[in-house]
């Protein structure tokens, strides 16, 4: 065969294992540009490994905080876990950013007269 027939099989066969390793990569709730580029560099070995990797809904389950700006609602997280979670970062930033009532009365109180020594 002439070589510019070898050209495009090889483009077409990398083209499939692309657009495979792409919805393999999606359906396992992963990047599908990985997949993809995993299929079209290493063929149906890249798609293998693409099959072999953890699921991005497992993986993520015990890490809410790597989902922050992302929904996660459908990724493992139920919609109650990530109000739960929302609800307990609005209040460790309320908490670091306004001291509550015993933080101020020991201020304003000075030092225990137990921890001084006098």
């Amino acid at each position: 065969m002439y070589p510019i027939v070898w050209f495009f099989i090889v483009i077409t066969c990398a083209g499939i294992m692309a657009a495979f390793g792409g919805w393999v990569a999606s359906q396992k709730g992963r990047e599908s540009v990985e997949g993809a580029c995993l299929g079209l560099f290493f063929g149906p070995f890249g798609v293998l490994i693409e099959a072999l990797l953890p699921s991005r809904k497992t993986a993520t389950r015990s890490y809410p905080h790597k989902n922050v700006g992302r929904s996660v609602v459908g990724h493992g997280f139920g919609q109650d876990e990530v109000e739960a979670w929302e609800e307990r970062k609005r209040r460790e930033e309320q908490r670091a950013s306004d001291p509550s009532e015993e933080q101020a009365f020991d201020y304003l109180s000075g030092p225990s007269s137990s921890g001084s020594g006098k």
